[in-house]
């Protein structure tokens, strides 16, 4: 019954070398390590990046490959669940590695994302006083009952600015990286924009010592 409930009330809307410096170490293990958002990085969190970007007197390229794009700072083959995997089991799999979006792959395409937000959000749909019964943390729940269908996604070539102001926007955390084909190679997260932050930040030191 939960389940069926889940589905009829699952949401449809929205889910690199800096002036010398260089991109992180790429691959998943990167968010593993350090989240995907820490405390206090969220979507408002996205001004201050590119504040400090512009600040600094760069202008994003729009060059394919060029370091301030989303392919240079992306975390690289981002860690994703199936649609039938159990709401409990995809929250796990987030508290093992460490960080909050999990995209949602059918098939080999996205069709959606799922966050630590959706999954431990409670069910007030038949007794608004008992909040605290009936987490969607149950097995009754799929991915599918509760992932964002409509995502916004980026390509690695898009700018870094541009990125940057979708999350901001939309105040979303990450984006999906979709390659030209539309497969996911990538995702990419406030904490990724707080790592092209430092290097901005470095960088910048670095020209005023000169």
């Amino acid at each position: 019954m939960h389940g069926l409930r889940g589905r009829e009330r699952r949401r449809r809307g929205g889910a690199g070398a800096l002036a010398g410096a260089s991109p992180p170490a790429q691959g998943h293990a990167q968010g593993r390590a350090l989240g995907d958002g820490g405390a206090g990085w969220g979507p408002e969190s996205a001004p201050l990046v590119l504040r400090t970007l512009h600040q600094g007197g760069w202008t994003m390229s729009h060059t394919p490959g060029d370091p301030y794009c989303v392919g240079a700072w992306m975390s690289r083959n981002p860690t994703a669940v199936g649609p039938e995997e159990l709401a409990r089991q995809a929250y796990f799999t987030m508290r093992r590695e460490g960080f909050r979006h999990l995209p949602v792959v059918e098939e080999g395409r996205l069709v959606g994302m799922v966050t630590d937000r959706d999954l431990r959000r409670p069910d007030l749909s038949n007794d608004p006083d008992g909040w605290n019964d009936d987490y969607r943390l149950s097995d009754d729940y799929t991915v599918r009952d509760l992932m964002t269908e409509k995502v916004l996604t980026a390509s690695p070539k898009d700018p870094l600015e541009r990125a940057i102001k979708t999350m901001q926007d939309a105040r979303v955390g990450a984006l999906p990286v979709l390659d030209k084909t539309g497969a996911l190679i990538g995702i990419l997260t406030t904490r990724d924009l707080m790592n092209a932050l430092g290097a901005a930040l470095a960088a910048k030191g670095e020209v005023l010592r000169r």
